[in-house]
């Protein structure tokens, strides 16, 4: 019985860590004007999936729509640029507490290669810093 338990404690483990590729953490929850966002993340076999970006924030941003500029290259270098808008309306965010977490969409079957890939996020607000964004995470499904 106990290794039945066990068993299925496991499962529940490796799934619930299945699809989160990489992230990055702002420092005081502040993403700074002139800060590229950067990081990598690695695919161990050739597949089409989708690629969603996993945004933290604070509840009651002082802004309700931010333009981003994504872009994502493969590992033989080759580069893919998408703008998205994302709201950051109440309509929009999963919330609980003072935070909320939302799921967008970048690449919708995506052909993704064995590899290593980098991932870059840049904002359009112009010398403002945007004040509680506080996690991105890249995942697949």
């Amino acid at each position: 019985m106990r290794k039945g338990i066990l068993f299925i404690f496991l499962i529940i483990v490796i799934l619930s860590c299945r699809g989160k590729l990489g992230g990055h953490k702002f420092d005081s929850n502040l993403w700074r004007h002139d800060e590229l966002v950067k990081f990598q993340f690695d695919v161990d076999q050739n597949k089409t999936s989708n690629l969603n970006l996993e945004i933290r924030s604070v509840y009651g941003m002082p802004f309700k729509l931010v333009d981003l500029e994504i872009t994502l290259i493969d590992p033989n270098g080759k580069p893919t640029t998408i703008s998205k808008t994302i709201g950051f309306d109440e309509q929009n965010l999963d919330c609980t507490g003072d935070f909320c977490d939302q799921k967008v969409n970048l690449f919708q079957q995506i052909k993704l290669l064995k590899g290593k890939y980098k991932l870059r996020i840049n904002h359009f607000k112009k010398d403002i810093d945007l004040y509680g964004i506080m996690e991105f995470q890249i995942s697949e499904e």
